[in-house]
């Protein structure tokens, strides 16, 4: 992940929109896949775990970006609340 490339931009919404760029159009991967890279580096990056509560901010205020962007920001957060799940549930 390009972190640098992320949080060069000063806002939330500049950052989630950095990050949909380099996942969609750098890396090619879809919200799944980049759910399960963000996912990896929450366990080990701060940053990770500042772009994921801007990530949801910004799918909290749907007017942030355009369709596309709000759509890839919900499957993507999906993702990570369903590796939340089973992470919970590895753990009983």
């Amino acid at each position: 992940m390009d972190w640098h490339f992320i949080f060069s931009r000063s806002s939330p919404q500049y950052r989630v929109a950095a990050f949909l760029w380099l996942q969609r159009r750098r890396y090619e991967h879809s919200p799944e896949a980049a759910a399960a890279q963000l996912w990896q580096a929450c366990c080990h990056n701060d940053l990770s775990k500042v772009l994921l509560g801007d990530l949801c901010l910004c799918h909290a205020h749907s007017g942030c970006h355009n369709t596309e962007d709000n759509e890839f920001i919900a499957r993507l957060l999906s993702a990570i609340d369903a590796r939340l799940i089973q992470a919970g549930q590895a753990r009983r």
